[in-house]
């Protein structure tokens, strides 16, 4: 059974959650939805998932995986080639969520 701490921190973490992804662009939270199904997608694979005239989708997707790495949703594991994305939690989130 959960304590009353890890309980308040559940809530809190929904909360945090749920005012950053307020933040993202639908094209980003459509990213991280991908990312779910297959961590393993490449910038290049989604952009030819996201768009059939890949023009410069695949840069924008790339510029959209920095931001998202940036806040500390997500990190690589792994190399280019064979690595994967995994959608984190930061405290770095926490704080910029508090300040504003």
């Amino acid at each position: 059974m959960p304590s009353n701490g890890t309980k308040e921190m559940s809530v809190v973490l929904k909360d945090v959650l749920r005012d950053v992804l307020k933040e993202l662009s639908e094209r980003q939270i459509v990213i991280l939805e991908m990312i779910v199904r297959d961590p393993s997608l490449s910038a290049k694979a989604m952009s030819e998932k996201m768009s059939e005239k890949n023009t410069n989708v695949e840069r924008t997707i790339e510029r959209d995986l920095a931001k998202l790495k940036k806040l500390g949703i997500l990190t690589r594991k792994g190399g280019r080639k064979n690595g994967e994305w995994v959608i984190v939690y930061s405290p770095q989130i926490a704080s910029e969520t508090e300040n504003q």
